[in-house]
Formats: C-alpha cells, sequence, structure tokens
C-alpha cells in the first residue's frame, strides 16, 4: 500500500472506516474541498480519462463542454450506454492510460535510463517501487479488508458476544472469564455475511462464528428487517393477550362461583379420592377407534 493517502474530503475518504487504514502504518492527509490546485495531478488524471474516452463516445451521449448552452445540442439524447457499459468504458481507459500511454518528458534519472525503463506510466511505477526509497506500507489483502470494515462497540454477556441483537461465540479460544465479567469489546464486521465477526484484541482480529443457525447465511440489514417484523407481530399480539387474561379470569371466576359450598372440605384420604376421581375420568383411547 501507498504510504501516504492524499484525498479531497469525498464522503468514503473522511468516514471513520476509511481512517481505521492509518491503523496499517498509512498517513492520510485529507485537503480542504474545492482546491484542485493542491492535487493537480489528480485532476490531471481526470482529465487524461475524458481525453481518451471523448472520440470513442462524442456520437453516443458524451456531455461536452458546450453542455446547457443556448442552441447547443443536446448530447444527452445520443445516449447509448447502461452504466455498467459505461464503467466498462472507463476501465479501459485507466488501462490504456496506465500501460499505453507514453511521457515524453518524464524526468528520467541515471539509474532509470541504466534500467530502461519504458516511458509508460506502469513501468516507471512498478520501477520506483522497487527502489529502497519507496514510500510503500507492506501488507496484505485479508488484513487490509479487516481494517477496513465497520466496527461496533458492544459487550459479552452470558449468552455470547452480543453484536447488532445476534450471539457470537469462537470456537478456538475460550473467554470465560470475559463472558461472566460482561466485558466491553469492539467487534468489526462484515455487514453483508452475519455468519463471522472480528474481535479486535491487541491488533489481533479473532473470528467469532454465530450461535443462532437460523440466521446464517444472510446480511444484518435482512436480519434487521426480520427482527423488527417479529416485534411487529409481538406488538400486534398484545391486545389478544391482555383480553385472553382477561376472559381466562371471567371463566375460572364463574366456576368458582357457580359452585356451592354445601359442606366444609375434608382434608382426609385426599389422596384417595383423587385416585377415586382419576379412575371415574379416566379414558381408554384405545376403544375409541376401530382397530
Amino acid at each position: 500500500m501507498p504510504g501516504t493517502i492524499v484525498s479531497d474530503m469525498g464522503g468514503e475518504y473522511k468516514s471513520e472506516t476509511f481512517s481505521q487504514i492509518t491503523e496499517l502504518g498509512i498517513t492520510l492527509i485529507n485537503l480542504p474541498p474545492l482546491r484542485p490546485e493542491l492535487k493537480s495531478i489528480v485532476e490531471r488524471s481526470f482529465q487524461l480519462l475524458q481525453t481518451s474516452m471523448k472520440p470513442a463516445l462524442f456520437q453516443y451521449g458524451y456531455v461536452d463542454k458546450d453542455y446547457g448552452k443556448r442552441l447547443a445540442k443536446d448530447s444527452r439524447k445520443n445516449a447509448v450506454l447502461t452504466l455498467r457499459e459505461y464503467e466498462k468504458c472507463v476501465i479501459y481507459a485507466i488501462l490504456y492510460n496506465n500501460n499505453n500511454r507514453i511521457l515524453e518528458d518524464y524526468p528520467y534519472t541515471e539509474k532509470m535510463l541504466q534500467a530502461e525503463v519504458s516511458p509508460h506510466p506502469s513501468d516507471i511505477f512498478c520501477w520506483g517501487r522497487k527502489q529502497e526509497d519507496a514510500v510503500l506500507v507492506p501488507t496484505d489483502k485479508r488484513q487490509m479488508i479487516l481494517t477496513l470494515l465497520p466496527r461496533v462497540h458492544t459487550n459479552f454477556s452470558r449468552r455470547g458476544l452480543l453484536v447488532l441483537g445476534l450471539r457470537y461465540d469462537c470456537q478456538d479460544r475460550k473467554y470465560t472469564e470475559e463472558y461472566l465479567t460482561g466485558e466491553e469489546a469492539v467487534v468489526a464486521y462484515n455487514p453483508e455475511d452475519v455468519d463471522t465477526v472480528y474481535l479486535i484484541q491487541d491488533g489481533e482480529y479473532v473470528e467469532f462464528q454465530l450461535i443462532e443457525s437460523r440466521f446464517s447465511g444472510m446480511t444484518f440489514e435482512k436480519v434487521k428487517e426480520m427482527l423488527g417484523a417479529q416485534k411487529e407481530l409481538v406488538k400486534k399480539a398484545v391486545h389478544e393477550n391482555l383480553q385472553g387474561r382477561i376472559d381466562l379470569n371471567t371463566n375460572i371466576e364463574t366456576i368458582v362461583m357457580d359452585k356451592t359450598k354445601h359442606q366444609d372440605v375434608n382434608l382426609k384420604n385426599v389422596r384417595a379420592t383423587r385416585k377415586r376421581e382419576r379412575t371415574t375420568t379416566h379414558l381408554d383411547f384405545i376403544k375409541e377407534i376401530d382397530i
């Protein structure tokens, strides 16, 4: 990864999630908005992309500088590409500018001439990254992805590690004390997969697996929708539950009130009386069916 990343305060670069990339040893510099002169190289790359695509797309919806001016044709009416197809055109333009565009005035050094570095951006970059003074930070794909995952502050509980309403457990390590004491934790998670979350502990990402298998394979958004739907069903059933309790008490009171106490309750031979009543009310269900 590059040792320094310079951004223009775009939404995807100033978020808390992206700022976590500094944990890899990368320096993040956020430039103020509306200051193109501070990032001329980036602005120039945008111009190169537009210039390289314009000849091929000019008749197919390319919006030129005269767009919106009086008597100018509305180029949007000639558009034929979907967003996905236009994205492919942009990628091809990037590949061309990196691999085939010639940098005629690049300030070659003596070492570069001796190495016969081709005057293409990709060749110059690949040569530069091998030099001792290259400002690069070693990392791997897994570490980088885990570092950029969104995070949540949560707690252990006796029921597991709680993450956004779901319970997790680690199969490889024991966290008995944390479960009992309810210790706080910071967890990284993939919004697209609830099966695994990562406890961040001493710079290490420890995998925790989902306990409730009914949610396996879902996204966190889907689980949120399911739990919300369940709450709505419970909410709707509250009235029925209340009415049911009222009916229960009414029915019991009716039975009790209709029973006339004609004599004192005899507490002797209770077991024998109970056994006699069971015999009286017993039903042989085998006799009820035709075998």
